[in-house]
C-alpha cells in the first residue's frame, strides 16, 4: 500500500515538474537591436517608427501561424 501510495505521489510530482514554463520574457536588449538596425539602415526617427511597427506586425503572424495547427509534416523515408 505504501509503495502504491510513493508511486502515485512520484507521477503526480514528476507530472507537475514536467509542465512547460512560461515563455522567456522579451530580449532586454530589443532597444538596442533596433538602434542598431536604425544606424546600419540610416534611419531617420519617423522610418524606425515604421520599421518597428512593421517588425511586431510580422512577430504577431509568426507566433499565430506556429500556434495552429496544421497538416503534418510528410515522412521522406516512407515509414510512420
Amino acid at each position: 500500500m505504501k509503495a502504491t501510495v510513493m508511486t502515485v505521489a512520484l507521477l503526480l510530482a514528476g507530472a507537475a515538474y514536467a509542465q512547460t514554463p512560461p515563455p522567456p520574457p522579451p530580449a532586454p536588449n530589443a532597444a538596442r537591436h533596433m538602434d542598431d538596425l536604425a544606424t546600419l539602415l540610416d534611419l531617420n526617427d519617423t522610418q524606425k517608427a515604421q520599421v518597428q511597427s512593421i517588425l511586431q506586425e510580422q512577430h504577431a503572424k509568426m507566433k499565430a501561424a506556429s500556434s495552429r495547427p496544421g497538416p503534418r509534416a510528410r515522412d521522406p523515408t516512407g515509414s510512420r
